[in-house]
C-alpha cells in the first residue's frame, strides 16, 4: 500500500532546505512517516529525524532573518550614503559659491590692473613727449644763441670799426641790416633806428647821440644774450625734469606690468579653482541612488517576504510534531513479527531512507 503523504507546511519547508542536499531528499522521505506517527509512539529513528527537521527549520529561518537584516542593513547604509553625499554636495557648492566670488574678485583685481597698467603707459609715453618737446626746445634756443651771436660777431665789431670803405656801401649797409636784425627782438624800433644812422657814419664822424646808441645797442644786446642764457638753462632744467620724470613713469610702468602679470595669473588661478570646484558639484550631482536604493528596496521586501512565508511553514511543522492523536489505530502486527518488522509492516522502510542519507 502506499504510504502517507508529506504534510503540506513539511513540503514548503522543504523547499527551502534545497541547498541541504541529499539530505533535503531524506527528510522528504522520512519525516511523512515520522509525523503521521504520534510523538509518544515515534521510533528512535523517527523522533532523531523530526528533531534534525525542525534544527535545520530553525538554521534556515535564523538564515533567512540574517538575510533580511543584511537587507535592512543595505538600505540603511544607502541612506546614510545619500546622506554624507548631501552634505558633501552642500560643503562642495558653498567651495564652489566661494571660489566663483574669488574668481570675481580676481578678474575685477585683474581688470584694475589692466587699467593701471594702460595709465602707466599713457603717462610714459606723454613723459618720452614732453622729454622730446624739451629737447627740442633747448636745441632751438642754443641755435638760436648761436646764430644771433654769430651774426652780431660777424657784422657788429666791423661796423663799430668802421671798417668799411666808402666804395662798399652797399656791403656796409646789408652788415646794418643784419646787425639791428640781430637786435631787433630786444631793442626798441627807435634804438633800432638811432643804431643804424649811427653805424653808417665813420666812427670819427659819430657825434655823441650816435656812440650812445652805439653804447646802448651793445648793452642791449648783452642782456639780450643773457636773458637766451637764462631761457636756454630753464629749458635745459624742464628737459632733466622730463627726463626723470621719464624715469620715474618707467618705474610706475614696470611696477604696474609686474601687477597686472600678478593679478592675470591669480586671476586664472581663481577661474582653475572655480572649475575644479564645479567639476566637483556637477559630479556629485550626478550620482544618483534612486536605482540602488529602489533596488535595496525591493531586495528587503523579498527577504521579508521570504522569511514571513517560511516561519508561518516553520509554526506549522513545530505544530505538526504534537499532533492530536490519530482517531483509526494502526494495523495489528503479528506475534511473531520483531519491533523492526512490525515498523515495516506499518510502513516505515528504514533501508531506504538509509540509501538516501548515504
Amino acid at each position: 500500500p502506499a504510504g502517507p503523504t508529506c504534510p503540506a507546511p513539511v513540503e514548503a519547508a522543504l523547499e527551502f532546505l534545497t541547498a541541504k542536499g541529499a539530505c533535503a531528499n531524506v527528510f522528504r522521505l522520512a519525516l511523512p512517516y515520522a509525523f503521521a506517527t504520534p510523538a509518544s509512539e515515534r521510533h528512535t529513528f523517527q523522533a532523531d529525524m523530526v528533531t534534525a527537521f525542525i534544527a535545520a527549520v530553525g538554521e534556515k529561518e535564523a538564515e533567512l532573518a540574517a538575510a533580511m537584516r543584511a537587507s535592512e542593513a543595505a538600505l540603511a547604509q544607502i541612506g546614510a550614503d545619500k546622506a554624507a553625499l548631501a552634505e558633501r554636495l552642500a560643503q562642495a557648492e558653498a567651495e564652489e559659491a566661494a571660489k566663483s566670488a574669488a574668481k570675481s574678485a580676481a578678474e575685477e583685481e585683474s581688470s584694475r590692473a589692466a587699467a593701471a597698467k594702460e595709465e602707466a603707459d599713457s603717462v610714459l609715453g606723454k613723459a618720452h613727449d614732453k622729454k622730446a618737446s624739451a629737447a627740442a626746445a633747448v636745441q632751438a634756443k642754443a641755435e638760436d644763441i648761436e646764430s644771433t651771436n654769430k651774426t652780431w660777431a660777424e657784422h657788429f665789431p666791423a661796423l663799430k670799426a668802421g671798417s668799411f670803405a666808402p666804395k662798399d656801401w652797399r656791403a656796409r649797409n646789408r652788415s646794418i641790416e643784419a646787425a639791428v636784425g640781430a637786435l631787433a627782438s630786444e631793442a626798441p624800433t627807435s634804438l633800432g633806428l638811432a643804431l643804424e644812422a649811427a653805424l653808417k657814419e665813420r666812427p670819427e664822424a659819430r657825434g655823441p647821440f650816435a656812440s650812445e646808441a652805439i653804447v646802448r645797442a651793445e648793452a642791449a644786446f648783452a642782456a639780450y644774450m643773457q636773458r637766451l642764457s637764462a631761457q636756454l638753462e630753464e629749458l635745459k632744467a624742464a628737459e632733466t625734469t622730463a627726463a626723470e620724470a621719464i624715469d620715474a613713469a618707467t618705474a610706475t610702468a614696470a611696477a604696474a606690468q609686474a601687477a597686472l602679470e600678478a593679478a592675470q595669473q591669480a586671476s586664472i588661478d581663481a577661474q582653475n579653482e572655480w572649475l575644479v570646484a564645479t567639476s566637483a558639484v556637477r559630479e556629485l550631482k550626478g550620482r544618483n541612488f534612486a536605482a540602488q536604493e529602489a533596488e535595496a528596496t525591493a531586495a528587503l521586501a523579498r527577504a521579508q517576504g521570504v522569511l514571513e512565508d517560511f516561519r508561518r511553514h516553520a509554526e506549522a511543522c513545530i505544530a505538526l510534531d504534537k499532533p492530536p492523536a490519530p482517531e483509526a489505530s494502526a494495523p495489528e502486527a503479528d506475534a511473531g513479527q520483531t519491533p523492526a518488522e512490525q515498523q515495516t509492516t506499518a510502513g516505515e522502510a528504514p533501508a531506504e531512507v538509509a540509501a538516501a542519507c548515504a
